[in-house]
């Protein structure tokens, strides 16, 4: 292949951008799902979500995110360019077709708004929950009922997380239930332990927490240590 149609996707070292990426994910929280989908009557971790999962994080660590777009595909998609950089200037990018529906300036807005969400997310490692994305996609859930029936349907549960019917929420009481264990640990060991007691079905919702608490008593290491 001819150098001049090589899409490059990263700068020529990426060494200090990888450290502070894993440093980053540490820190990075699960997109909580704010965002209601009208058609499934559920909800979705939106663009707003996924900036405040990561945004943080990434500025601790010297790293930011262009998004540009590059024009149109040629069938009329969407080209969104997602570029992570670090103070070093070293950089690496994730490419985005997404095709509107129609030709409507509102349609056109929605889908530069989908491309900006998985651009994102996934550059940087952001978990999100995302039943809207069937809608987008066209995939619906086979339990729909054919015909003009579907305005009664009120799509179950099965179709969150990879077709799992497990509850997928946590509730205020309980979130606060397991931060105050968390908080009770005076060593790393300590909250390690809580943590691992913790279901497994939870821990992406308290990870953020979990994270803050553990930086928490890192420090407080460091400082007896000096």
């Amino acid at each position: 292949m001819e150098e001049s149609k090589i899409i490059k996707n990263q700068s020529e070292d990426i060494k200090e951008l990888a450290i502070a990426l894993c440093k980053a994910q540490s820190q990075i929280s699960f997109a909580s799902r704010d965002s209601e989908n009208g058609y499934y009557k559920s909800k979705y971790a939106d663009l707003y979500s996924v900036w405040e999962a990561c945004r943080e994080p990434l500025n601790k660590n010297g790293l930011c995110v262009v998004q540009q777009v590059d024009g149109l595909s040629e069938c009329g998609g969407i080209v969104l360019n997602t570029v992570l950089i670090h103070t070093s200037g070293q950089w690496i990018k994730s490419v985005v077709v997404m095709t509107p529906s129609d030709n409507k300036p509102q349609t056109y807005g929605l889908c530069l708004s989908y491309a900006r969400r998985y651009g994102l997310s996934s550059l940087v490692g952001v978990v999100q929950d995302d039943d809207d994305g069937n809608c987008a996609s066209g995939i619906v859930d086979k339990n729909i009922p054919k015909g003009n029936n579907y305005k009664d349907y009120k799509p179950s549960r099965a179709t969150l997380r990879n077709g799992s019917s497990e509850n997928n929420e946590i509730s205020d009481n309980k979130k606060s239930e397991y931060i105050e264990k968390m908080k009770s640990a005076k060593t790393l060991e300590e909250l390690k332990s809580v943590w691992d007691k913790i279901p497994s079905k939870y821990t992406h919702f308290l990870s953020h927490e979990k994270n803050i608490l553990k930086d928490e008593l890192i420090e407080k290491v460091e400082k007896q240590g000096d």
